[in-house]
């Protein structure tokens, strides 16, 4: 049989196959088409899937990578566009999102670039949690932040929270005469 015909009248592995006759795009079919491909030296450069048998639902387009301007090949939509070219891009610009004030997510990562990592109390640096001075856990800006150790932010949430006020209060106020 000559292959060559029908993979040029074809999409992909999966169209191929279903071109072959075959009725499902499985791992059994996928090797059979594997070995053809191979064993008749197939050309499936235009092929726009590289396996997998999915039929495509959108185009490919050209984009720019966001990190380093390279231009890459992606879906135009659906859960398989790519945002960048590659890994390393990905970890680079999404990071790179998450540390924006604005859009900040772990409102630790947001205290400590704005303050000392200590505990205001005591001076701990090893173990530092960060309490919210009006403990609204959602208003994450950064005179709202406090770093103290876990013993004394326990002292604030409980009846020895005389015991830090003062100290609390006076290192908020000091911050903000700075801002």
């Amino acid at each position: 049989m000559d292959y060559t015909d029908i993979v040029k009248h074809s999409k992909s592995k999966s169209d191929f196959a279903k071109n072959l006759g075959y009725k499902f795009y499985n791992g059994k079919t996928s090797a059979i088409i594997n070995g053809i491909v191979k064993e008749h030296n197939l050309d499936i450069s235009h092929f726009k899937s590289s396996g997998g048998g999915h039929n495509i639902k959108y185009s490919f387009v050209e984009e720019k990578c966001p990190c380093c301007n390279k231009m890459f090949t992606t879906q135009s939509g659906g859960n398989n566009r790519k945002q960048t070219c590659s890994h390393a891009c990905s970890n680079k610009f999404f990071a790179s999102k998450r540390v924006t004030d604005d859009n900040i997510k772990h409102y630790t990562t947001l205290c400590f670039r704005h303050h000392k990592k200590q505990c205001i109390i005591c001076g701990e640096q090893n173990i530092v949690a960060v309490h919210h001075f009006d403990e609204n856990r959602n208003n994450n800006v950064p005179e709202n932040l406090i770093p103290m150790c876990p013993t004394h932010h326990q002292y604030w949430h409980s009846k020895y929270k005389h015991l830090v006020y003062d100290k609390v209060v006076e290192y908020r106020n000091t911050f903000l005469k700075k801002i």
